[in-house]
């Protein structure tokens, strides 16, 4: 007997769009989701405690789907996620089981995620007030950032002096500076 085991990883990370991408409709997104996160979504905000039921029910979900839910852990943005692990005797049962854990995701927390990450960006102001900081926290971790660069020249200096891993001190410190609007959600 074979046992085959598959990790997986939920949730999301930094989107390639620019800060000023538009808002999510979370009017359209309440008229075409899942019972559950419609009535979430209903009255247009998602509290830290709709947020925290969404993911505990999304995560309960793929428990109940047949794989094993890590722990919850932080993502940014004032995000969670978890892990899952799938083991199963056969290609089809890992199959069957992740299909299950993904569709989890889908009733659960897809469309409430997205509007709780809409709802946790800064400000534009913010943002800028933010800037140089960023740009001294990069200049220090080695990467050659003008101290007038914008947003878009930021993010470019970071994947051509070092990328990521390089940066994570200031992505750690400043992670509503990094965060971005994700693009629209499709059905």
């Amino acid at each position: 007997m074979a046992v085959i085991v598959v990790v997986t990883m939920m949730g999301g990370g930094c989107a390639s769009v620019t800060p000023s991408s538009p808002s999510i409709d979370v009017k359209q997104l309440a008229a075409s989701t899942s019972q559950f996160q419609k009535e979430i979504l209903t009255d247009g905000v998602v509290t830290p405690a709709e947020y925290e039921s969404a993911l505990l029910a999304h995560r309960q979900c793929v428990t109940e789907a047949g794989a094993d839910a890590g722990q919850l852990y932080e993502i940014g943005n004032n995000e969670l996620t978890f892990d899952y692990e799938v083991v199963a005797d056969s290609d089809e049962a890992v199959n069957e089981i992740n299909t299950l854990a993904d569709e989890c995701m889908n009733l659960y927390r897809r469309d409430v995620g997205a509007v709780w990450a809409q709802q946790q960006l800064l400000t534009p102001q913010e943002r800028e007030d933010l800037r140089p900081k960023v740009i001294r926290c990069l200049q220090a971790a080695g990467f050659d950032v003008a101290a007038d660069a914008d947003f878009d020249e930021i993010i470019a200096a970071i994947y051509q002096d070092g990328g990521i891993e390089a940066s994570q001190e200031c992505f750690q410190k400043y992670p509503g500076f990094f965060a971005v609007p994700a693009k629209p959600l499709t059905q």
